[in-house]
């Protein structure tokens, strides 16, 4: 619906743009570009998390999508929060919407859905997703990651996932989740040692997620 928001943002943009055209630059008038009530929203949401008001928060991304039924942005907010609850079905079915409408071009979104697909039982799905991740960025620790664990938990090739995840923990030589999967492929291609090693380096990280099974796998060797 048309607010008094609406006008002055338009009336001022289309002042803007005609003053640089007479000015002989080249411009393009975005029209629908929503400069405003998006940011306001993830920050507010944002706020709301961290006061522990996520109630509130759903509440009102629930009314700012009744409003913005198109909104990307929403979108992608409503992926990673079930990409943290471990919603795997609602994040798949929220990934494959926005990559029908984005294409895919962002490693970030392809990675996700590929751990996804892989923790929801679909590894040759989640396959496809990681290579694509990893092949949109090459460069990216979380695509190189998720592609090497991947193919681990795909269990075809034993080399290959240790040389990806080798990659990934020099990227990222802190992070000891890639540490903990990069052990992982060094025990199905057979080498203890360097599963060892690569454990103990995991550890050493307090963030890591995994640390009970890294501590039982590394008692067990």
């Amino acid at each position: 619906q048309i607010h008094i928001g609406h006008l002055v943002e338009y009336i001022q943009t289309d002042v803007w743009v005609r003053f640089l055209k007479l000015n002989q630059h080249e411009v393009y008038y975005v029209g629908a570009d929503d400069t405003h009530g998006t940011p306001v929203m993830l920050r507010l949401f944002d706020v709301l998390v961290r006061l522990d008001r996520d109630q509130d928060a759903m509440a009102m991304l629930d009314a700012f999508e009744a409003a913005n039924p198109d909104s990307l942005a929403a979108q992608q907010l409503r992926f990673d929060i079930a990409m943290e609850n471990s919603d795997w079905d609602e994040a798949k079915a929220y990934g494959i919407a926005l990559l029908a409408r984005t294409g895919a071009h962002d490693p970030r979104l392809l990675a996700d859905m590929a751990r996804a697909m892989a923790l929801s039982g679909e590894v040759d799905r989640a396959a496809l997703y990681a290579e694509a991740a990893y092949r949109v960025n090459p460069a990216s620790p979380l695509a190189t990651h998720v592609y090497g664990y991947v193919l681990m938990e795909q269990g075809k090739l034993k080399v290959v996932p240790v040389q990806l995840l080798e990659k990934a923990a020099a990227m990222v030589p802190d992070n000891g989740f890639i540490r903990f999967h990069l052990a992982k492929a060094y025990l199905n291609a057979k080498q203890p040692k360097k599963a060892k090693a690569a454990l103990a380096l995991a550890l050493k990280d307090p963030d890591m997620p995994a640390r009970g099974e890294a501590e039982k796998l590394l008692k067990s060797l």
